[in-house]
């Protein structure tokens, strides 16, 4: 099983001290990457998590004014993108309050933070390639993924 989408949007960051999932900033992010997981899953004809152990891919595409730190607009160290990731597509932990108005009433309950999405728990990602990418300053940031079986 292989799933690869394309999420339109900064990754979702995960700062070790404070949950991604109580952030305003994350709050966009993390719903991006949720739908996105959610129709690659349907597109490919997955009705629950992976269970197996996986790899993950992650290709993060953006202008080069958003590689320097310190500006406006830093995008993050890819480390922090890739755990923002790993985060958002399983479920958020059962003791996290999730009250960002984003989740709220949502057309699609399927990714709402206390549903897993593409993965039951982040501990079967066994390998990861993560890069960063500069794009044309013209261009949107973006992001693509895929997950595959192993």
């Amino acid at each position: 099983m292989k799933i690869e989408f394309t999420v339109q949007n900064i990754p979702p960051k995960k700062d070790g001290a404070n949950s991604m999932w109580l952030k305003d900033s994350e709050a966009p992010r993390i719903l991006s990457l949720r739908k996105a997981a959610l129709d690659a899953m349907k597109k490919a004809g997955l009705k629950a998590c992976i269970d197996s152990p996986v790899k993950l891919e992650v290709t993060v595409l953006a202008p080069s004014s958003q590689f320097i730190r310190n500006s406006g607009n830093y995008i993050g160290d890819l480390d922090t993108l890739v755990a923002g990731i790993c985060d958002g597509l399983q479920a958020a932990h059962s003791n996290t309050p999730i009250a960002h108005a984003l989740f709220q009433n949502l057309q699609t309950p399927e990714i709402h933070p206390n549903h897993k999405l593409l993965l039951n728990d982040d501990a079967q990602v066994m390998t990861i390639v993560a890069k960063k990418e500069r794009l044309d300053n013209s261009q949107q940031t973006y992001y693509q993924i895929v997950l595959e079986a192993i």
